[in-house]
């Protein structure tokens, strides 16, 4: 000891000016191709190396876009952000954690919180936005004419079920008294809604039942949670009556049980020892016909054990990413439509829950695009899609609407091409229902085409709100035929989109 003691007093010149010429040439390692294998968990932003231009340089926009890149790809970024993480941590006992941007509560026996659903303790209540409500109602009822059901989860909120593990300096600020959720639940029910309000019953199953609905490192509920979740709300909801057969338990999460405690991004994980449930349930409920969620990140548990109810292909699933016109239009061939939200997005006047029921109301006065790659409906006798939309191919087509119950005529404005040409000059088109001629369409080159759209009584609509149509093609011919290409699909109508009214 006291010759290592002896060499560094000799020599602590030369050790201090090779330790600073360390630290400054070790993160250049990345310039050499070193890799790092540490992970970061969450969103890790990496910005691209910046093209040093004369211009740039000399206005001095190269020189930060160079140190934002830097400081994202420096040799050993990794592990230093996770030693500066559990440094903060040990240096404040753990109380306060510097990893997932500040945003990490510490609570009471080692319970994690994520900041942003504290809102729903603030003591300054909101009024319900009204004007979105009436979208909900709005979508329901149209969805009611397409016979698609609609029905509404209410799922929990940590912060709102563990109050009391909150740290105590926010007993003071904070309270329930807003009681957003049973404001939201008792709105809905009003308007004629199905709803299911998943806090009050995760409220319940504290106080009733051996297992916890949340784990102390997540931030959203566990697998048990949402399980009984899933089990009340089809019983709610009167599509199902699910028994659970076992729970398993593990000390390895089997969801995002864990999220929050990972995104700390620790050196040393933070550790509860706790174990998390999985409920199994007796058999498979046989619900008819495809079920679409759309919800906010709690939707992924509900999904993943109505999955194990239902089976995978049977639902549809989307999150928060944006809604598209082409997912809304499958969604609608759904027959139910569950909204899984916790109380948050409800209050929000502007939140992506609002942005998904446009988009969905948008494309309920449907318009069936025939360039999509997925069509909302049944259909044979069509060729592939094309940017513009898709042939038939052959003597006839057959689409399948489902246009749902309806008490008044529905119109079909059909936006259609006929394979015409000097080679090929006309082309006739039956339209039919069950072998009834509904209308004759006359296509001639050069000339306007003719009046293509449908008056439907709903007495031809069957009691599911199916409505077959067949279009008998007098003269398809393909352009293999007529010497004008190799194309050998036997052509007469093109379909570019329809329009239900």
């Amino acid at each position: 000891m006291r010759k290592i003691s002896s060499f560094i007093l000799r020599h602590y010149r030369q050790l201090f000016i090779t330790g600073v010429i360390s630290l400054m040439v070790f993160p250049m390692g990345y310039m050499l191709g070193m890799q790092e294998n540490t992970k970061l968990m969450g969103q890790d932003v990496l910005t691209d190396l910046p093209t040093l231009q004369k211009k740039s340089f000399l206005l001095k926009d190269f020189q930060p876009e160079f140190e934002k890149w830097w400081n994202s790809h420096f040799f050993a970024r990794k592990i230093a952000l996770k030693l500066k993480n559990q440094l903060y941590d040990w240096a404040n006992f753990s109380l306060i954690h510097s990893g997932y941007r500040n945003n990490v509560i510490q609570g009471k026996n080692k319970y994690l919180f994520e900041k942003g659903y504290v809102i729903s303790l603030e003591p300054n209540c909101v009024a319900l936005p009204m004007d979105k409500f009436n979208k909900i109602i709005l979508l329901y009822q149209q969805l009611k004419q397409k016979n698609i059901d609609l029905y509404i989860v209410l799922a929990p909120n940590k912060v709102l079920t563990y109050p009391k593990q909150l740290p105590s300096r926010y007993s003071y600020f904070f309270h329930n008294d807003c009681r957003y959720y049973e404001k939201i639940e008792n709105q809905l029910k009003q308007m004629g809604i199905p709803v299911f309000n998943a806090q009050a019953l995760v409220d319940n199953i504290r106080k009733t039942e051996n297992y916890e609905p949340f784990s102390k490192t997540g931030t959203h509920w566990n697998l048990y949670g949402a399980g009984r979740t899933v089990q009340e709300s089809l019983r709610a909801f009167g599509l199902a009556d699910i028994k659970i057969k076992n729970i398993d338990s593990s000390s390895a999460p089997y969801t995002t049980e864990r999220d929050i405690a990972n995104l700390l991004n620790l050196i040393v994980p933070y550790m509860t020892n706790e174990n998390y449930p999985y409920p199994h349930f007796k058999g498979t409920a046989d619900i008819e016909g495809i079920t679409t969620i759309i919800g906010n990140s709690f939707s992924n548990e509900y999904k993943k054990i109505l999955a194990d109810v239902i089976g995978s292909k049977n639902i549809f699933h989307k999150e928060n990413s944006p809604l598209s016109n082409e997912e809304a239009r499958v969604m609608l061939t759904s027959k139910r439509i569950f909204l899984v939200y916790t109380d948050i997005p409800f209050r929000k006047k502007e939140d992506q829950l609002w942005k998904k029921i446009d988009v969905l109301l948008d494309n309920m006065n449907e318009k069936i695009r025939f360039s999509d790659k997925i069509l909302p409906l049944n259909h044979q006798g069509l060729s592939h899609h094309e940017k513009w939309g898709r042939w038939s191919d052959g003597k006839k087509v057959i689409l399948d609407f489902n246009l749902g119950k309806r008490k008044n005529n529905t119109i079909l404005d059909f936006n259609v091409n006929a394979y015409v040409n000097v080679k090929h000059p006309s082309q006739t088109i039956y339209v039919k229902h069950n072998g009834k001629l509904l209308d004759k369409w006359e296509f001639q080159y050069n000339k306007p085409k003719p009046k293509t759209t449908l008056v439907v009584s709903p007495k031809i609509i069957d009691s599911q709100g199916h409505l077959n149509l067949e279009f008998d093609i007098k003269n398809s011919i393909s352009p293999y035929d007529l010497g004008l290409s190799s194309d050998k699909r036997k052509l007469g109508i093109g379909f570019v989109s329809i329009t239900i009214k």
